[in-house]
């Protein structure tokens, strides 16, 4: 079923450009976002901190009827394009913002999908704790990211992210992967209970779903 819903996801892109309908192909194979979804309510506000061209936003959509989703990106061009490819009955919205001003209002999970990487490690920090201040009580943050082992799979997770900055197709401030145990402490610092990582087995890069409740 999730699978299914990601597929109808990606048909939104259809009619945009050739370059645009593969790089959210190209990213929906690469990054198994059915396993942020099955760590995402069913049900609630939600807030995607750098939603980019909207796939995470709508695929979450699709997944569960219960969802209305925010994304919030700071690529206007990537938002202009993820609000042309529809909203899905009214129940998701994409506005330019930085994950660092953060809109005020208050959701009951917020998902952040191979971002924050692209901060510096203080940057990161601040995030997490603003994120916790948007979330009710029980809230829960879905935070899909890269640990530094193994350390043939870093070396590999890391030259890619550097192609892809360096080439435009995202934009960042820095590349800062975390190792797994202290991206688990700036959780906690930032106030959240039960932080947890998820390891992705089977896969070529480092990735790791981060979990914490508000």
């Amino acid at each position: 079923m999730t699978t299914e819903a990601l597929s109808r996801a990606v048909a939104h892109y259809d009619s945009l450009p050739a370059g645009m309908r593969w790089h959210v192909r190209i990213r929906r194979w690469l990054s198994r976002l059915e396993d942020v979804e099955a760590l995402v309510p069913k049900n609630g506000n939600i807030l995607e901190i750098g939603s980019g061209h909207g796939l995470v936003s709508l695929y979450l959509a699709h997944a569960s009827e219960g969802r209305h989703i925010l994304g919030l990106d700071i690529d206007a061009a990537k938002v202009e394009a993820a609000q042309k490819v529809g909203d899905i009955g009214g129940r998701v919205e994409f506005r330019v913002g930085d994950a660092l001003e953060l809109p005020d209002a208050v959701f009951d999970a917020i998902v952040i999908v191979d971002v924050l990487y692209l901060m510096d490690e203080a940057a990161q920090a601040a995030v997490l704790k603003a994120a916790k201040k948007l979330l009710r009580p029980g809230g829960k943050l879905v935070w899909k990211a890269q640990d530094q082992s193994p350390a043939w799979k870093y070396l590999l997770t890391k030259a890619q992210e550097w192609i892809t900055t360096t080439i435009g197709l995202t934009a960042g401030r820095s590349l800062t992967f975390l190792p797994r145990e202290r991206a688990l402490e700036l959780l906690r610092d930032a106030g959240f209970r039960d932080a947890t990582a998820h390891p992705m087995p089977r896969r070529l890069y480092t990735d790791v779903i981060f979990t914490g409740l508000a």
